[in-house]
């Protein structure tokens, strides 16, 4: 009887692994659909605005970077089309108080970027060290959005005068004090998971 030879078996092996990977990749995915909270008008000009009136973030880049990645998880996520979100440069540069020094309203806002929608984000947390007396970076994030008709100046969503509550979390190791690289990867991975739960409102998606 001849000898099996190595390249049969390699040539057996192969098949059956392409084969085991192309079963992994079409199997439906198993975590459960999220439905919208509430779905945004493609025909209407919607502005993105994050507000942190106790100044939790303290930095108006970060504010800027929040609003942006807002902005294009939506998009990607199907919520509304690029042509209909008003650039967060535009946003960042309207005024937010009046000539008195008072805070303009959502409305006031909306109306001066020529928006038809806001979607209001008002971040009331952002901490790198949630628990003090932990050395360890846990980042915190909370926040309560809102949807604006910008030409009524009605809450179109939710009911709750407050808002809807988001809230991201995440965990990293490496001490807030001395590890800067750790605390800057930190702060942009709260960034984009706080984007991205304030952005699933809005469309269908995957549970985490």
């Amino acid at each position: 009887m001849k000898p099996f030879k190595p390249v049969l078996l390699v040539l057996l092996i192969v098949p059956a692994f392409v084969g085991c990977k192309l079963a992994t990749l079409l199997a439906p995915d198993p975590r459960p659909l999220v439905s919208a909270q509430f779905k945004l008008s493609k025909a209407k000009k919607t502005a993105v605005l994050i507000d942190d009136y106790m100044a939790p973030i303290q930095s108006p880049e970060l504010k800027a970077e929040l609003a942006q990645k807002v902005a294009a998880n939506l998009t990607e996520g199907g919520a509304l089309r690029a042509g209909d979100l008003i650039g967060s440069d535009k946003v960042n540069d309207v005024s937010k108080e009046s000539d008195e020094g008072k805070k303009n309203s959502i409305q006031r806002i909306g109306r001066d970027l020529g928006a038809d929608i806001v979607v209001y984000v008002n971040v009331v947390d952002f901490n790198l060290q949630s628990d003090p007396d932990n050395p360890l970076i846990q980042p915190q994030a909370r926040a309560y959005v809102k949807v604006v008709d910008v030409a009524s100046g009605e809450r179109l969503w939710p009911i709750d005068i407050t808002g809807q509550p988001v809230q991201a979390t995440t965990r990293m190791e490496g001490d807030l004090a001395s590890d800067t690289s750790a605390k800057a990867q930190a702060t942009e991975k709260i960034i984009d998971k706080l984007a991205a739960q304030v952005a699933e409102l809005f469309f269908e998606h995957r549970e985490d």
